[in-house]
């Protein structure tokens, strides 16, 4: 639910599920991981910073007991994107988080060797300006089996500031076929939103205004149907 963008309906099942597990068979309990996951995504596109740091700690410190250093990275992953839009200012944490992503899909990679652990540092190579880095790191993902639309979120931003405009739209359109009619529900909403913020940032440049506008419309109706806060003006 929380990756689609259905919010509110993940904060409330998450909630109640963790409920239920007070007083339900330790069976159930592998999947709290999950549901504290779920919480996190949810919360910080909610707004609530501070909740969806709590819920990603303890989606990762039950990954990590669990040893599924993938999930585990995954959620180091989402832990970042929350550092780098709350918490500009704590340089030192959001690089404490990104190792620790790098760190847990090395793990995984033993197992599942599509992997490309050095992904998980791309968003923060971005931030800081190591783009040949970034870049490097995103193309090993984007050959890589395991990833489908990650690494297009980061190579989109990057070939639009290093001018390749026509290579990021191609890329943008490979995920959103549909262009700017493309529908919320299909694919991950924050893989969604990145990719229209920049679509129309390039539509901009080019003083494409018919299309610059479709594009805004389309990433103010995916914000207006999920709720979310995170990513408005």
């Amino acid at each position: 639910l929380a990756v689609l963008g259905r919010y509110d309906e993940a904060v409330t099942q998450g909630e109640q599920f963790l409920a239920l597990l007070t007083t339900s068979p330790t069976s159930l309990a592998r999947t709290a991981a999950d549901a504290h996951f779920g919480l996190g995504i949810a919360h910080t596109a909610l707004g609530q910073a501070e909740l969806a740091r709590q819920s990603f700690v303890e989606a990762l410190r039950r990954f990590h007991a669990e040893r599924n250093h993938y999930m585990a990275g995954v959620t180091a992953w989402e832990h970042l994107h929350l550092a780098l839009a709350y918490h500009t200012d704590q340089v030192t944490e959001r690089r404490r988080i990104a190792e620790l992503v790098l760190t847990e899909w090395t793990r995984a990679s033993d197992a599942m060797l599509e992997l490309a652990p050095l992904l998980g540092l791309a968003p923060l190579l971005i931030i800081e300006g190591d783009w040949a880095a970034a870049r490097q790191a995103a193309e090993a993902g984007l050959s890589s089996d395991a990833w489908s639309t990650g690494p297009l979120t980061v190579l989109a931003p990057l070939d639009r500031m290093q001018g390749r405009p026509e290579a990021a739209l191609a890329a943008i359109h490979r995920v959103l076929v549909d262009g700017p009619a493309t529908t919320p529900g299909k694919l991950l909403l924050s893989t969604m939103l990145a990719l229209q913020r920049v679509a129309a940032a390039i539509t901009l440049d080019t003083r494409d205004f018919d299309q610059a506008r479709a594009w805004i419309s389309a990433h103010q109706h995916a914000l207006d149907v999920s709720g979310r806060v995170q990513g408005r003006a």
